[in-house]
């Protein structure tokens, strides 16, 4: 049974924080899809049927030029005519795609700043950045091309794994 003393804990906590994002990351993109900006909303709920989350990028068969995330809250939030962080432009768009327009895209549903890890960059910075800004989900950056995600699950398993002496 792993131990509940004070300093081991310390010691687990080091070990966690010392981690580089690319131990922790997921490269398989398991809960995610790759979206193109100017796909139409009504497209992008059905994609949302089977993730939680995608990443915008100018060409879903690449993973290069991430510009952007959007949540499935997002579109539910997007959705709420009266909601009060979205622009009256905006619920004025989604008024009309509720009529039948097809021109509201995904880049004009989201709109949140990306904050973005590098697979260097230690679990300390991850989780403060995580916290910090309110980021389910950091992309994982090497170059320009997206080579992973890390999200409050995949921090947890490490954690976990250290915990329990699985390592990395």
């Amino acid at each position: 049974m792993p131990s509940h003393d004070p300093e081991d804990i310390r010691r687990l906590f080091e070990a966690f924080y010392a981690l580089p994002a690319r131990d922790v990351m997921d490269p398989t993109f398991r809960a995610a899809a790759f979206l193109p900006p100017h796909m139409p909303v009504l497209d992008a709920v059905e994609v949302f049927q089977s993730v939680d989350h995608a990443w915008i990028v100018p060409d879903p068969a690449r993973r290069f030029g991430v510009q952007s995330i959007l949540l499935r809250r997002d579109l539910l939030r997007a959705m709420e005519p009266t909601h009060e962080s979205y622009s009256k432009f905006l619920r004025l768009r989604f008024r009309s795609l509720a009529h039948g327009a097809a021109d509201c895209t995904c880049c004009l549903v989201e709109g949140r700043v990306l904050h973005r890890v590098g697979p260097d960059t230690p679990c300390r910075d991850v989780v403060h950045l995580m916290e910090s800004k309110g980021a389910l989900w950091l992309p994982v950056i090497e170059g320009d091309e997206l080579v992973g995600e890390i999200g409050s699950l995949q921090v947890i398993r490490a954690l976990h794994r250290l915990r329990s002496g699985a390592g990395r």
